[in-house]
């Protein structure tokens, strides 16, 4: 690590303290303000039995609500677990008739050029036999 290195991270580090700093400041705003006053009045059991089912009221719907959301989501998994198996098929397909493809033309090329060789072979012999 270098030097400006050194410097870059100092920096950091004093940005990052800075930005403690200005967020526990509004923290401490925070609390003395008026509406964090403790309560001078208690509150009656059937009011905190209200408020109570209705929170529980709300959780129960976020709780539905999240519950689809993971449906869908295994729904699509599924989904996309059947595309991937029909995909993994077609690339062996594609790939096994690559492979017969590249077999074939290294077998017709070998036989090209081993008829060619025959061919040259035999008007050699033929020229010599010719020239006697």
């Amino acid at each position: 690590m270098n030097e400006s290195q050194d410097i870059k991270d100092t920096r950091a580090l004093l940005a990052e303290r800075k930005k403690i700093a200005e967020r526990l400041a509004g923290l401490a705003e925070k609390a003395s303000s008026p509406d964090n006053k403790p309560m001078t009045e208690p509150i009656s059991r059937p009011e905190l039995d209200a408020k109570l089912e209705t929170i529980e009221a709300r959780m129960d719907g976020r709780i539905a609500r999240m519950e689809t959301i993971v449906e869908s989501i295994k729904e699509d998994a599924k989904e996309i677990r059947s595309d991937v198996k029909s995909l993994k098929s077609t690339v062996i397909a594609t790939a096994i008739g690559a492979v017969i493809a590249i077999v074939l033309g290294v077998a017709a090329f070998n036989a090209s050029l081993t008829s060619n060789m025959m061919s040259a072979f035999q008007m050699g012999q033929q020229s010599h036999q010719a020239k006697q």
